[in-house]
């Protein structure tokens, strides 16, 4: 048992001696971290890493606690990637203070003020409870939250609001998500939403309340092998320019089918292998933005 803990140890007293003497520290990359806890200068977050614009936490195994992210005035980009021992993520990076809960708060506060894209991926026990989500109608979170990547959290159980903010315009759901790969109705006053990719889907039917997201443009789905649905219910996205399905045999099918259904779409590719699919969604991406250039119907 010693040799067991030996390690993580050593690594929490190598980390602590890393530690930045100074505030300028701009981007910081934790991989392969195997310790319990961080040493105490990762908790001080407004004065070590006051200055921190990007920041990967990747791959950190026995991690259960994280820091007071939220309290980072210049973080732009967050990876939160393979912390498969977190189950509290609102309760921890939203923490005011001494205090996780928001909603005694007498005023204004602003977390994570110019965080603009967001990835989490691999936090397979992430749950957050219901009193992990931020209910004070005194704090604005993410106001700037312009892309979010949520990736294999299949254990989540309570939409986490706070990671979609009025701004948000770019969202990608890979894996099992949790509840949010069953509905999506708590995002569809969303306004703002452009972009949608869903990427090897666990489930056989399209999330609820993806056709009321009607802001949509873009819309992809790949190597959702069990994924089926009717072409009707892509008829309310009227601003839809851009849908693309790789390696979805029953999804690809049904589309042939409902090809008439499905004409208020401009631009439509299917394809068939993953690299084809990757070449396509990129060409595409690069189109839109430019306006320049249109995939061709595949038919």
């Amino acid at each position: 048992m010693e040799g067991v803990l030996e390690s993580p140890t050593r690594m929490e007293g190598v980390l602590e001696n890393l530690g930045p003497h100074k505030s300028s520290l701009e981007e910081l990359v934790i991989q392969s971290y195997v310790g319990f806890t961080f040493p105490p200068w990762m908790f001080s977050v407004q004065s070590v890493l006051s200055n921190i614009i990007h920041l990967i936490l990747f791959r950190c195994p026995n991690l259960k606690v994280l820091p007071a992210l939220g309290k980072l005035q210049f973080l732009e980009r967050l990876h939160l990637l393979d912390l498969i021992a977190v189950k509290q993520l609102g309760a921890d990076i939203l923490r005011v203070g001494n205090d996780a809960s928001m909603s005694s708060l007498s005023s204004s506060v602003v977390l994570f003020p110019k965080l603009r894209l967001l990835e989490l991926k691999g936090l397979p026990e992430w749950e957050e409870e219901e009193h992990d989500v931020p209910t004070s109608n005194n704090t604005n979170i993410m106001p700037h939250l312009n892309t979010l990547t949520i990736s294999n959290c299949p254990k989540l159980k309570v939409v986490p609001h706070y990671l979609f903010p009025p701004q948000l315009e770019s969202l990608k759901l890979w894996k099992d998500v949790g509840v949010i790969s069953i509905s999506l109705m708590s995002i569809t006053h969303n306004s703002n939403l452009k972009s949608l990719e869903i990427l090897d889907f666990p489930h056989s039917s399209l999330p609820q309340g993806l056709n009321q997201l009607t802001s949509l443009q873009e819309l992809f789905f790949g190597e959702c092998q069990f994924l089926d649905y009717k072409p009707d219910e892509l008829k309310p996205l009227t601003m839809l320019r851009n849908l693309q399905i790789g390696i979805c045999p029953i999804m690809s099918e049904r589309s042939r089918e409902g090809r008439s259904i499905l004409t208020h779409i401009p631009n439509i590719v299917i394809k068939a292998d993953t690299c084809s699919f990757k070449r396509s969604l990129k060409v595409s991406k690069s189109g839109i933005r430019r306006g320049t250039r249109r995939l061709q119907d595949p038919w």
